[in-house]
């Protein structure tokens, strides 16, 4: 494989914390001539104090025939830095600081089994490390098992040594960082990850989980940094009723409610709230279903929120279309296309029930539940009584033309374009996917955020509709 170097540009403009001002734009440029590493790559920062790396801005970076290229980041928030990351076609994930007035120059390495890695060059390339390494020693594969999938890396009997290793070569790395507040948040995320990992690794009666636990409850929920490991959102919840806990997946008023209190009460800093408020509405919104009436929670929430006009705008057209979706209502007709341009409506299929997967060729949880539509396409072969649709969102609509064309589904596969999907988003209230919705033969609503074809009980849920 070819070396990769290339030259990022960064030079920040710092907004006051009351006023979100617009921020000039910053360049990003250099050069990779590996086509292999070159062929999809995206730069990635979120712009908000304690947003999401997953829940931020995007910027796909295209090069000339040479490898080179040149993108432009408009907004980096309030701060003077902000934590970013670059990926490669390969998928590897490198992570940096973009920061106020610096510029840093990334180039390749390689260690003593030529594994592959970035460095960096420039005034604060200590801190950038510092975040590169942070990613690295606290991956989560390495000492935790996502549900149902595989082991742990690390083996049980060497999980605590292994992150007290790699915290301590952090921690003494960190301290070495020049700038005052790149090593303050270092400093920070370092003690927060750690801690959380020993509150997740050791026993309830263990005396280091009982201090982990401790230190965490003291940082409580105002400390901006700490929403880079979710401490202000933990400490909401544990102190939560915990009876609301058993509603989740149902009608989620309590919950929200109950968060909204807790937030009241201890919650200060302009910053955390607007993220918990996020966190507040996507638990209950997104997560909940089958609300008597969404009122009951939005109406207290959106007084809460008054100053928030982003919150409010992002969550206000999914409220209005849960009113418009409830069981049994009219379906809102919408259009979409076929591989060969053709339109289609929805009312086009009124007589049956209509099964519907809304999806993308670039969502994983979407492509995991693929194979099980596609068996459930098999099972219900012959039945008359109902059509399997799925409709993709792909912004890039040759990506998927050549998903279909390899997998060959057998079941109709559509395509929206940027109009008609926010047409649809609009009127179903869909901001996240995969997104299943079920639509009775006379065209009104069965559910408009249904079962997904892995539930273990979809034929009676289906079949109740028929």
């Amino acid at each position: 494989m070819k070396d990769i170097h290339f030259f990022l540009t960064a030079s920040l403009l710092l907004a006051g914390l009351a006023v979100s001002h617009t921020l000039q734009a910053q360049t990003v440029r250099g050069c990779i001539a590996d086509t292999a590493l070159n062929k999809k790559m995206y730069l990635c920062y979120n712009p908000e104090r304690g947003g999401s790396r997953y829940d931020g801005d995007e910027k796909r970076i295209k090069t000339d025939n040479k490898g080179n290229f040149s993108v432009s980041v408009n907004n980096l928030g309030k701060i003077d830095f902000c934590p970013a990351y670059l990926v490669l076609a390969d998928g590897s994930e490198w992570d940096f600081f973009l920061q106020k007035g610096q510029a840093i120059s990334i180039s390749t390495k390689r260690d003593a089994k030529d594994q592959l890695s970035l460095d960096y060059q420039g005034t604060n390339a200590d801190a950038s490390r510092c975040l590169r390494d942070y990613e690295k020693a606290y991956a989560f594969t390495d000492f935790f098992a996502y549900p149902g999938k595989q082991k742990p890396n690390i083996a049980p009997e060497k999980r605590e040594s292994t992150l007290e290793k790699r915290y301590q070569t952090l921690t003494n790395a960190i301290t070495k960082i020049k700038d005052n507040s790149l090593r303050a948040f270092m400093t920070q995320i370092n003690e927060d990850r750690h801690n959380n990992y020993l509150c997740r690794l050791l026993s309830k009666n263990n005396s280091r989980r009982n201090s982990a636990e401790k230190a965490l409850e003291q940082e409580g929920p105002n400390n901006w940094i700490g929403l880079y490991n979710n401490v202000p959102q933990n400490f909401i919840r544990e102190h939560m009723d915990t009876t609301v806990h058993a509603q989740w997946g149902g009608d989620q008023t309590a919950y929200g409610l109950e968060y909204l209190r807790v937030m009241k009460k201890y919650v200060t800093d302009p910053d955390v709230k607007h993220r918990l408020l996020i966190d507040c509405a996507m638990e209950t919104i997104d997560y909940g279903k089958d609300f008597k009436n969404i009122d009951d929670f939005w109406k207290p929430f959106s007084e809460y929120a008054a100053d928030d006009s982003v919150v409010i705008a992002a969550y206000g057209k999914k409220v209005a279309a849960m009113k418009q979706t409830r069981p049994g209502m009219g379906a809102k007709d919408f259009s979409f296309e076929d591989a060969q341009g053709q339109q289609h409506r929805l009312s086009d299929l009124r007589g049956k029930v209509v099964y519907i997967d809304v999806w993308a060729t670039w969502c994983g949880p979407c492509k995991r539940e693929i194979p099980y539509l596609a068996k459930r396409v098999e099972e219900y072969k012959g039945n008359d009584k109902v059509v399997f649709i799925s409709i993709s969102v792909d912004e890039n609509r040759e990506a998927w033309l050549k998903m279909i064309g390899n997998d060959k589904p057998q079941w109709a596969q559509y395509h929206v374009n940027e109009d008609q999907n926010e047409a649809l988003s609009d009127a179903y209230g869909i901001n996240a996917i995969p997104r299943f919705m079920v639509i009775k033969a006379d065209g009104t609503i069965g559910d408009s955020d249904a079962f997904r074809p892995s539930d273990d009980d979809f034929h009676k849920k289906l079949d109740e509709y028929m």
